[in-house]
């Protein structure tokens, strides 16, 4: 299926991506479930634009990419092709981003030092 093809390369950025300087990956992503630390989920309708720019990545898509989105720009690990995907916006929150299916991503927002999470459901593309 060529949606998880994208998604997976994307995030992964696939090993020709990674040793490609600059291969910049763009996910259009819209939240469709929101669940708190209590696992209390709604609907959600939310949009988001990652961009993932690989920095140092090996072949299994180990590595640190940089991640933008909204007027946010940060530093981001990964263990392997799936994730996870590990940030911060500041010092006292951890993101992170795993992939759960050919178009859809898991996006856990935690606060640092609190049992307080929100927990994104998303589906995403390439918008090109």
């Amino acid at each position: 299926m060529m949606r998880a093809v994208i998604l997976t390369g994307a995030l992964a950025c696939h090993a020709t991506l990674a040793a490609a300087e600059g291969a910049v990956q763009v996910l259009s992503c819209t939240a469709t479930t929101s669940c708190d630390e209590r696992g209390s989920c709604t609907p959600a309708t939310d949009a988001v634009t990652f961009t993932l720019t690989p920095v140092q990545v090996d072949a299994d898509g180990a590595g640190q990419f940089t991640i933008a989105y909204g007027d946010v720009t940060a530093q981001m690990g990964s263990l392997s092709r799936t994730g996870p995907f590990v940030w911060a916006e500041g010092e006292a929150d951890t993101q992170s981003l795993l992939v759960s299916g050919p178009d859809s991503l898991v996006w856990v927002r935690q606060d640092r030092g609190t049992p307080n999470a929100t927990t994104l459901f998303l589906t995403c593309k390439d918008p090109a």
